[in-house]
């Protein structure tokens, strides 16, 4: 069955990908997740995103397109990136959800896992 872990950072947890300090412990805890994911065989696709301060919004007033750039929010949690694995139960996703770095002691941040719909039918 497949899953979308969805992974939500703090704005702090952005900081520290950069931080000279924090960046190799922060890279290196999401290495080693991501490979225990691949090595068990059930990475399906996903990535990092980066921080919300290099996107947009899009949404529509008035029948016009209004285009935020940057951060909606800079206080809370925000995605940092999903996967998309396949495993066999809703269970067993939220064991690998729950050892996320993003839900680690101290973090305020935590991971959405939700099931996938199945493709649309084809048109006739």
């Amino acid at each position: 069955m497949l899953f979308m872990l969805i992974f939500n950072e703090m704005p702090r947890d952005f900081a520290r990908r950069e931080a000279p300090a924090e960046a190799p412990t922060y890279w290196r805890d999401w290495n080693a997740y991501i490979n225990a994911m691949v090595q068990a065989g059930i990475v399906v696709g996903g990535n990092l995103l980066q921080a919300p301060s290099t996107g947009a919004t899009v949404s529509v007033a008035d029948g016009r397109p209004q285009r935020r750039y940057g951060a909606a929010d800079t206080e809370s949690p925000a995605i940092g990136g999903c996967f998309i694995i396949n495993v066999t139960t809703l269970g067993e996703a939220l064991d690998w959800a729950a050892r996320s770095p993003n839900v680690g002691d101290g973090s305020r941040g935590h991971t959405e896992v939700r099931p996938l719909l199945p493709p649309p039918p084809r048109p006739a």
